[in-house]
């Protein structure tokens, strides 16, 4: 009888190499995301609090532009 061959596989390093490089290349991209994102943003002192812009466009100085969809309109009902 002749001994019948099988693929060989690939060795576990090889295995171990390819897992890692998928889980390093997931992490860069989750890097890239989150900075694309500006995740973890910081509130500089140029930017706009919430009350200060309230208090800002009470006084008028500045303009507030909603740029809202209808349907946007319409799911909030304001």
């Amino acid at each position: 009888m002749s001994e019948t061959s099988r693929p060989q596989q690939p060795s576990r390093t090889a295995r171990r190499a390819f897992l890692l490089g998928g889980m390093a290349l997931l992490g860069l991209g989750g890097l890239g995301a989150a900075r694309w994102f500006n995740i973890g943003a910081r509130i500089s002192r140029h930017d706009l609090t919430a009350p200060d812009a309230l208090a800002e466009v009470q006084a008028g100085t500045v303009t507030l532009v909603d740029i809202r969809r209808p349907d946007e309109w319409a799911d909030t009902g304001l």
